[in-house]
C-alpha cells in the first residue's frame, strides 16, 4: 500500500499551502474591504482636508462667532436708519456688542470672537464720535480692506501667495515645519494658490469699489447695508470657491 505518512506535527500534506492560500485570500478580502492602499491614501488626504476645513471654520469663530460678529453692525444700520441720530446709534451698537459678550459668557460659548467684535465696535464708534460723521464708523473697515488687498497682491508678486501659506499651515498643523514650502516647487500648485489668492484680492477690491463711493457720498445706511451684504455672504462664496480649488491637489 502506498500510504502517505503524516507530517511530524500531524498535519496533512498540502496543509501549509492551504494555510498560505487562506492567508492570501484573507489579505485580498481585507484589502477589498478596506479599499486597498489607494483607499488608505485617499482617506488620509480626506482627513487632512477635513482638518483644514474645520480649522478654517474655527478661525472664523465657528457658526456662533460668525453670527454674533454681524449683530453690532446690523444694529447700527437699523438704528441709524430709524433715528438718524449718531449718538443713539453708537450707543445701541456698542450695547449690542456688549450683550453678545454677556450671552456668550452665560451660554459658555467661546468669547474671543465676541471680545474682538466688541473692541472693534468700540474703536469704530470712537472714530465716528470724534469726527461726528456716521460714515466714519466704517472707515477702519475700508482701510483694512485696502491693507488686505495690498498684502495679498505683494505675496503673489513675490511668488509666495498668501493662501498657499495658509493652506500649508492648516495641512501641517502639529507636524514638523520641514518642507513647509515644498508646494512652491510645483508650478501647477503655485499657479493654483496664486489664482485663489487673486480671488481674495478681488473680494477686497470689490468691497472698496462699491463702498468707497458710498462713504465719500456720506450714504451711511447704504454703506452699512453694503458692508453686511459684502461681508459674510460674499466671504462665504469666496471660501467655497477656495475650498473647491485648493482641495484638488490632495484629492488627486
Amino acid at each position: 500500500m502506498n500510504e502517505t505518512e503524516p507530517s511530524p506535527e500531524g498535519a496533512e500534506p498540502g496543509d501549509t499551502s492551504a494555510r498560505e492560500g487562506d492567508r492570501d485570500t484573507s489579505a485580498r478580502e481585507g484589502d477589498r474591504a478596506a479599499g486597498g492602499p489607494e483607499a488608505l491614501t485617499k482617506a488620509a488626504a480626506s482627513s487632512s482636508l477635513a482638518k483644514a476645513e474645520s480649522s478654517v471654520l474655527a478661525g472664523l469663530g465657528g457658526v456662533w462667532g460668525i453670527v454674533t460678529s454681524i449683530i453690532p453692525v446690523l444694529v447700527f444700520v437699523i438704528v441709524y436708519t430709524v433715528t438718524d441720530d449718531l449718538r443713539t446709534t453708537l450707543i445701541s451698537s456698542v450695547g449690542a456688542g456688549l450683550a453678545v459678550l454677556v450671552v456668550s459668557l452665560f451660554a459658555r460659548r467661546p468669547i474671543s470672537q465676541s471680545i474682538g467684535g466688541l473692541l472693534g465696535v468700540l474703536v469704530c464708534a470712537l472714530v465716528a464720535r470724534s469726527t461726528g460723521r456716521s460714515e466714519d464708523f466704517f472707515a477702519l473697515g475700508l482701510l483694512a480692506n485696502v491693507g488686505y488687498a495690498l498684502a495679498l497682491t505683494v505675496s503673489i508678486l513675490i511668488r509666495y501667495p498668501a493662501i498657499g501659506i495658509v493652506v500649508a499651515a492648516l495641512r501641517r498643523s502639529g507636524s514638523s515645519s520641514e518642507g513647509f514650502f515644498d508646494w512652491r516647487s510645483d508650478p501647477v500648485e503655485l499657479r493654483r494658490y496664486a489664482l485663489v489668492t487673486w480671488i481674495w484680492v478681488g473680494l477686497f477690491a470689490a468691497r472698496l469699489i462699491v463702498q468707497v463711493p458710498l462713504y465719500l457720498a456720506g450714504l451711511t445706511t447704504y454703506l452699512g447695508t453694503a458692508k453686511l451684504v459684502m461681508g459674510l455672504p460674499l466671504t462665504a462664496v469666496v471660501l467655497w470657491m477656495t475650498w473647491l480649488i485648493v482641495r484638488r491637489p490632495a484629492a488627486d
